[in-house]
């Protein structure tokens, strides 16, 4: 087989290439007993083949790059190879061709006749066909395992030979023979190339097409032109394929062929030249043919690939690789101009020699010329030396400079930035602004979208800000950058805080000091001081309170609704920043009690006239009322809430006791209740003296004798008695002087019925009637007097007493009433609880107003109490006397 082995590199649009590379094939010797394929041995002897066979050649494609300029309609993956088949040596024709690599097998023994293919070999074998394929000298990089994948992939197709037609007439006989008969392993396929691609990569589109003859050299020889296409993604691809007919002369036909052993070397002179590769995706392959050699034919040049740069920046540090076909190759690198070899790709990489390396890194430097060339020469034995270069452009830039920035206070937006140097460069001036919350050295400095302009305008910010101008200068499609010095925008961010207290008071409307509950916070040093306002919460005419400068204030009383607020104020580089709190308001909830009237005086029961308001209750909430009485004294400490009573008038009613009345007016704000209390009205009930007690001197008063009688009144009242004889009532004047004593009254009228006798005491309070029918005598007790029929109002469940006049310079008269009836005894002690007398023991009826007279006059000055007990219960009450 012609065992085409052509040596490729991987490469990309980025890379530069030698203009050619070379190529090694071999063909399989097929002299019956010495074919190759049974002997397992390549033969070095161009004349150890069987005239008119088909020889086996066989071709490896490694690391088949991309085409890089594919017809309309084709990508990266379409490829064409272009190779010449001799057809005629110095005149003679020698026809060789292309046809099938099983098809070349099969028809062996067809062409030789009787001679047969030796015992042993099963061309149907798929062991003994792959060791076949493997058996050639197989050259670097292409491998047993590479080419063994490849023939056992299923990625594979046909590039049909054209037909018998195509040829000159002189072969198309020959060609017609092997037209007639399909080969085993493509189905009804006849002539063609057997394409194998990488598993999973699948070849489509496969073609051979002849482009005919060319014309004959200054040698006599002419080649038949062929191009061979196919469609793949596969890196590698293996290639089988028949050639190789021979004619006797100009003119035979196929019957005419040369057969037999050592016929083409004795017939052509020079020996036969049969295939040519010539191109791949239009790279020269080195216009090599097969001849038969000992081993591989010599590369022509040692292909070099080096990376493709345009342009760089001053600094960058690009890398170079300088790939080579060739095996073990030796590199040798040089630069001119404005770039330097350093040690790595290290921002720090030192300067350096390189070696014989296949990799180096080369950094751009600014200076006089602005461009640099690398170089590196690649040679190996048996290839001859090849020269990749690459010329950079230095794109020097500068970034300028910029100004604005500083230290700001909410809402922290800094004057527009601008541009006090531009930046300047070799290509093309571009800008970018770049900002960072980190620092001024941070490595997270993003793009700000749409700001690309010389100078920019930064909304406000949130957060200590830095910013910078980033110059880029664009040359031949590479851009250079550089950054400007950076702005700083320090917001002096202040937080106030928080404050609480204030509320709704009531008189005196002093608050509590006010709390400070989250302390102000801020860039810089915080201070404060406190304002207020009589307006509103939003007035805008808050005023500083003098010396109010600490985080808490207590303010004095006001006088009316006032709003609270704590300015703080941080201070940052020297720029001062304030904001204010929340606002606390001390609302004022003033009442006024208003003013009432209708105190009244009598007899008991006294039913005063409806309480009335002569002066209405104020308040700045809304009011209510309630009205208390005490029967104590005004300013008693006993007022107690009367049931029900909540409107601003009060009817009290009917009183058996003297009474003081009082309304407290009420204003809710927000929830808070302010009181106050009004003037003291007083019911003053005067007692009804008991009916008085006599003795008459002569009965007969009562039967109508003429007897001239006298009523003695006993425990007599200071007052004024009134004696009524029939239709004739006369008063008789007892002075405070004789009250306690006897009350003698004479001329007293017989035969008139009998009398009746009432009193008038000091306040005008009149007792009940003594009659005939209830004259009696006083109990023993001292000043004592019994009234047994008292009109008093009765209450029927508790204990009823009151002691009047109170306090007093001399006597007191205490009235009472039991619920009960059955004993009662009334008894006087003085301040340390001694015994001092008891004025009253015997039976009373429920209901029954009694009254007894305490004797001042042999007592001191001080305060006593009396108790009135009856059926297991006991009231109380006091008495002052004061002389």
């Amino acid at each position: 087989m012609l065992a085409w082995l052509l040596l490729l590199s991987t490469g990309s649009m980025a890379q530069k290439t030698s203009t050619s590379s070379g190529s090694s094939f071999s063909q399989y010797a097929n002299e019956p007993g010495k074919e190759q394929w049974i002997a397992g041995a390549l033969i070095p002897n161009n004349s150890q083949y069987y005239e008119g066979t088909s020889t086996l050649q066989r071709l490896v494609l490694v690391n088949i790059p991309a085409n890089p300029a594919p017809p309309l309609g084709k990508d990266g993956t379409y490829h064409e190879m272009t190779l010449k088949v001799l057809a005629t040596k110095a005149g003679v024709n020698a026809y060789d061709f292309v046809t099938g690599f099983d098809q070349a097998i099969k028809d062996y023994t067809n062409i030789t006749g009787t001679i047969q293919i030796k015992s042993g070999f099963d061309p149907t074998s798929s062991a003994q066909r792959l060791a076949l394929v493997t058996g050639a000298s197989i050259p670097n990089p292409a491998t047993v395992d590479m080419i063994t994948r490849l023939f056992q992939s299923t990625s594979t197709a046909v590039a049909a030979a054209p037909a018998a037609g195509t040829y000159a007439t002189k072969i198309a006989t020959a060609v017609n023979g092997y037209d007639a008969d399909s080969y085993p392993g493509f189905g009804g396929v006849k002539r063609g190339v057997q394409l194998y691609a990488e598993p999973n990569n699948p070849i489509s589109g496969a073609k051979l097409d002849f482009l005919g003859y060319d014309a004959p050299d200054q040698f006599g020889d002419s080649y038949g032109l062929y191009k061979l296409s196919w469609t793949s993604a596969s890196a590698n691809l293996l290639v089988l394929a028949g050639g190789h007919l021979a004619n006797s002369d100009n003119s035979s036909p196929y019957t005419s062929l040369w057969l037999g052993p050592n016929a083409g070397a004795s017939n052509i002179s020079g020996g036969p030249y049969h295939f040519k590769l010539n191109q791949l995706d239009g790279a020269s392959l080195g216009n090599q043919d097969n001849q038969i050699q000992s081993g591989s034919i010599t590369v022509f040049v040692a292909p070099c690939t080096l990376n493709d740069y345009t342009a760089a920046c001053v600094g960058d540090i690009l890398t170079y690789t300088g790939s080579s076909a060739a095996i073990n190759p030796t590199r040798t690198w040089s630069i001119t101009g404005d770039g330097e070899f350093v040690s790595s790709s290290a921002s720090n990489a030192t300067v350096i020699t390189p070696g014989n390396v296949a990799t180096v890194y080369v950094r751009a430097k600014s200076g006089p010329t602005g461009t640099y060339q690398v170089k590196v020469v690649t040679t190996a034995t048996n290839f001859a030396p090849s020269t990749c270069t690459d010329d950079v452009t230095v794109n020097n830039v500068t970034a300028g400079a910029i100004a604005g920035g500083g230290t700001l206070c909410t809402p922290f937006n800094p004057d527009a930035f601008t541009s006090t140097t531009a930046g300047s460069g070799g290509g093309t001036i571009s800008y970018k602004w770049q900002s960072s919350t980190t620092s001024a050295t941070a490595t997270d400095f993003a793009d700000i979208s749409g700001a690309t302009s010389a100078t920019y305008d930064a909304p406000a910010v949130t957060a200590t800000t830095w910013f910078r101008r980033v110059a880029t200068s664009t040359l031949n499609g590479v851009t250079c950058s550089d950054n400007s010095n950076v702005l700083t925008v320090t917001p002096n961010a202040i937080t106030p805080g928080a404050i609480a207290g204030g509320g709704t008071l009531c008189t005196p409307f002093n608050p509590d000091a006010f709390t400070s509950t989250t302390a102000g916070s801020g860039g810089g040093t915080i201070s404060y001081k406190w304002q207020s306002s009589t307006t509103s919460a939003t007035a805008t005419d808050f005023a500083d309170i003098s010396g109010a400068t600490s985080a808490t204030y207590d303010a004095p009383a006001v006088t009316a609704t006032t709003w609270f607020r704590r300015v703080a104020t941080s201070t940052l580089n020297n720029v001062a920043c304030s904001d204010n709190s929340n606002v606390l308001a001390v609302t004022v909830n003033d009442v006024t009690a208003g003013v009432i009237a209708g105190s009244a005086t009598g007899c008991s029961p006294v039913d005063a006239t409806a309480f009335t308001v002569t002066t209405a209750a104020t308040g700045s909430g809304t009011l209510s009322y309630k009205w208390q009485s005490s029967t104590t004294s005004a300013t008693a400490t006993d007022f107690a809430d009367i049931s029900g009573a909540t409107s601003a008038t009060y009817d009290p009613g009917a009183l058996t006791a003297t009474t003081w009345f009082k309304r407290i007016a009420t204003s809710t704000l927000n929830g808070v209740t302010c009181s106050a209390t009004s003037n003291v009205l007083t019911v003053t009930v005067n007692a009804v003296p008991y009916r008085p007690v006599v003795t008459v001197q002569e009965a007969l008063i009562c039967t109508g004798t003429n007897t001239a009688p006298t009523i003695t009144v006993k425990c007599s009242i200071e007052g004024t008695y009134h004696l009524t004889q029939g239709t004739t009532t006369r008063d008789i004047t007892n002075p405070l002087s004789n009250a306690g004593n006897d009350l003698v009254i004479t001329n007293i009228a017989v035969g008139v019925g009998g009398f009746s006798l009432t009193v008038t005491n000091a306040n005008g309070c009149l007792s009940g009637a003594t009659t005939c029918a209830s004259t009696n005598t006083c109990a023993a007790q001292v000043y004592m007097v019994s009234s047994p029929s008292l009109p008093v109002g009765v209450l029927a469940k508790n204990i009823q007493t009151e002691a009047y006049p109170n306090p007093t310079g001399r006597d007191a008269t205490i009235n009472f009433s039991v619920p009960k009836s059955g004993r009662v005894v009334v008894e006087v002690y003085n301040a340390i609880g001694a015994h001092v007398v008891t004025l009253f023991d015997g039976e009373v009826k429920a209901g029954e107003n009694q009254s007894v007279t305490l004797k001042g006059a042999s007592l001191q000055s001080g305060t006593y109490t009396y108790r009135v007990i009856a059926n297991g219960s006991t009231k109380s009450n006091r008495i002052s006397l004061i002389k």
